[in-house]
């Protein structure tokens, strides 16, 4: 699990918005991200919480967005939350392939059980493959 804290804009990286996110769906890290972008313009902050969500949603983590430094105590306590109230799944693919592909994966909670309906169900949005170098055919 990673909890990103940040103020604004990303000024320093080498690293693309692509790569970063890449890198992380090939990990199996689940990233929190803390934006509070009270000091960025209106259009500047709205493409940051765009930014941030996607690499959110893509871990299966979330993105919080305060008002105020007097919302982060309850921002850790959800995030606290959350994280003793989740559950691993795991699941062979049919396809056998090593190819080192992105696969999408789209996980949903059906249930009969009235206490379940509702559910905010949060998922990784897929996995990489396997990866082998084909074998030549001297090998």
């Amino acid at each position: 699990m990673l909890i990103v804290y940040t103020d604004g804009e990303d000024t320093r990286s080498r690293q693309t918005f692509g790569d970063t996110r890449d890198l992380l769906r090939a990990s199996d890290v689940t990233v929190y991200a803390i934006g509070l972008h009270t000091n960025l313009r209106a259009s500047a902050r709205q493409r940051q919480r765009m930014l941030l969500a996607q690499l959110t949603d893509s871990t299966g983590g979330r993105s919080y967005f305060p008002d105020s430094l007097d919302d982060l105590d309850r921002i850790y306590e959800e995030i606290e939350a959350e994280l003793n109230a989740r559950y691993s799944i795991g699941f062979v693919s049919t396809n056998t392939e090593s190819d080192g592909t992105w696969r999408e994966l789209r996980i949903r909670l059906r249930s009969d059980r009235d206490d379940l309906r509702g559910t905010d169900v949060r998922t990784r949005d897929g996995y990489f493959a396997a990866y082998r170098e084909p074998a030549g055919p001297d090998r």
